[in-house]
């Protein structure tokens, strides 16, 4: 990983892992009290973690699509 002032540039990653990436960092606030309330009720998170992970490429996918026109 390099750095530049507020730049980080990841090597390996594509431009629809990064946009994954911001759409995760997007929905983290609000995932994390639904993931707590789970937790705090014994329910298991996989299945609910599994699907923010689609839902954050299929997000990525559609600024992909944007960028193309």
């Amino acid at each position: 990983m390099t750095s530049s002032e507020n730049v980080t540039i990841v090597t390996g990653m594509t431009l629809r892992d990064q946009f994954a990436i911001a759409a995760l960092q997007g929905m983290s606030s609000q995932a994390l009290e639904l993931i707590k309330s789970k937790i705090m009720s014994g329910q298991s998170t996989d299945d609910w973690c599994r699907e923010m992970v689609r839902i954050c490429y299929t997000i990525a996918d559609e600024m992909l699509k944007a960028r193309e026109g």
